[in-house]
Formats: C-alpha cells, sequence, structure tokens
C-alpha cells in the first residue's frame, strides 16, 4: 500500500516538483492549443494547477526578487480584469520565492503565483469553483513552494 505521505518528481521545461501521489499531469487534456503544462488531482475533480516557464538562457541576468514577482503579479490580475484580490502573500526563500493572491472571478476561484530563483520565473495559476477553494489548498501550495528550477 502506498504511503499518502509520499510525494513523486515531476520535470518539465527546467522545472521540478514534488507531487502529492494522487496528483498527475494532464497537460494532454487540455482542450486549448499550446496548453501549458497542468496537474489535477485524480482522486478529485475539484481544480487545476497550471505552469509557464520563462527559463533565463543568456544576457543580462532578470534578479527577479520578491519586488518584482509582487509587480508582475499585479500586472497579469489588471490584464486578466480578475480585480482586487482576495489576500496577497509574499514568501522569500531558498531556492525558490514567490508572490501570490487569490481572487473570485464569477463563479470561480483563481489563485495566482509568481515563482523565481533569481533568474528564471514562473507563473502558476490554480482554477477552481468558489465552492471548492478550499480542498486542495494545502497540497497546491506545497507543490508550488516545493518547486525548482533545473535549466540546462
Amino acid at each position: 500500500m502506498k504511503d499518502k505521505r509520499s510525494t513523486h518528481v515531476v520535470t518539465f521545461g527546467g522545472v521540478r516538483l514534488a507531487v502529492p501521489p494522487d496528483w498527475e499531469d494532464v497537460t494532454d487534456t487540455v482542450s486549448v492549443p499550446n496548453a501549458p503544462f497542468t496537474l489535477a488531482k485524480m482522486t478529485e475533480d475539484v481544480g487545476v494547477l497550471q505552469f509557464s516557464v520563462g527559463l533565463y538562457e543568456s544576457g543580462e541576468r532578470p534578479h527577479a526578487g520578491v519586488k518584482q514577482l509582487e509587480e508582475l503579479l499585479s500586472e497579469f490580475a489588471f490584464q486578466k480584469e480578475f480585480g482586487d484580490p482576495l489576500w496577497r502573500r509574499t514568501h522569500k526563500g531558498n531556492p525558490t520565492s514567490n508572490a501570490s493572491a487569490a481572487f473570485r472571478v464569477g463563479k470561480d476561484y483563481v489563485q495566482v503565483w509568481y515563482v523565481s530563483d533569481g533568474s528564471n520565473i514562473a507563473l502558476v495559476t490554480y482554477l477552481c469553483s468558489w465552492k471548492e477553494r478550499d480542498a486542495q489548498a494545502v497540497e497546491r501550495d506545497a507543490i508550488v513552494k516545493g518547486m525548482s528550477f533545473t535549466p540546462k
């Protein structure tokens, strides 16, 4: 029997995630062209966690810190017309830092993170129905907080 506390490693596009055992890559099921890498918990039809990654390749390093991540998050929310956030948080850590916020968008709950190790940046979004907003909170936050970049 599998230990429910264990995780498995998922790697894609220069990113490494430690993911709970019931979470799987469902990118191929997303019905939009060039869908971002998408995870979902297979035992619960609740929400999806999507990742868009920008890896540093050359030139001046971005040195993206918490302040820059907060600015990116504000601009993203403005462009998407999400309105005022329900809450905002920052986490300065090692190897990654992030800025996150949550929004009520119609009947949906949207949580957004910008994550960086200083050089590489990822936009992570979680989408579910408003009534299910708390169902996967601990797991999705742990997945994002444990994210690391593994560029070539």
